[in-house]
């Protein structure tokens, strides 16, 4: 199986003048936590999600109206392709730990989106018919994605 199999294409973007508001509404109003970020072109150039936005307005301390979205946003982006293996983007997602991958053409023009619920919702529907993908693979990226150190506390006595 390939990422084409279970990406959703044409998925909303933003743009990294915009602000964390629109960008925000934009999330609400499809039902998402992830807007890829595009440049001229359509260009990818980042990602924003939800995470990213809660952080920066927490750092910086602004109305969200006030934030573009390129001061949030993170620059260093995993992706892949529609023709890549679709257990090849379950290893790019474990080793980035991220849950999802903005699907690119080979100008890096964002053409969809990958996303581990994505893939793990059609392995369930398509129970014993994808050979490709198992729920060991579904699972242990899930795992790498998930498993962080513990920070330490501020002010408490070990």
């Amino acid at each position: 199986m390939k990422v084409r199999d279970f990406a959703k294409v044409q998925p909303s973007t933003c743009r990294a003048e915009d602000s964390l508001r629109l960008a925000g509404e934009t999330m609400r109003g499809v039902g998402c936590g992830v807007l890829p970020v595009v440049g001229p072109g359509d260009g990818l150039v980042g990602i924003l999600t939800d995470r990213d936005i809660c952080c920066a307005l927490t750092r910086l301390d602004r109305r969200p109206s006030d934030v573009s979205v390129a001061e949030a946003m993170t620059s260093s982006v995993r992706t892949c392709s529609l023709g890549d293996p679709i257990v090849q983007a379950l290893e790019t997602m474990q080793n980035g730990r991220v849950r999802r991958l903005p699907v690119l053409d080979t100008s890096r023009r964002v053409v969809g989106l990958l996303s581990l619920d994505d893939i793990a919702a059609a392995a369930h529907v398509e129970s014993g018919k994808r050979d490709d993908v198992t729920w060991r693979e579904i699972g242990a990226t899930l795992h790498a994605i998930s498993v962080h150190p513990v920070p330490q506390l501020l002010g408490r006595a070990s």
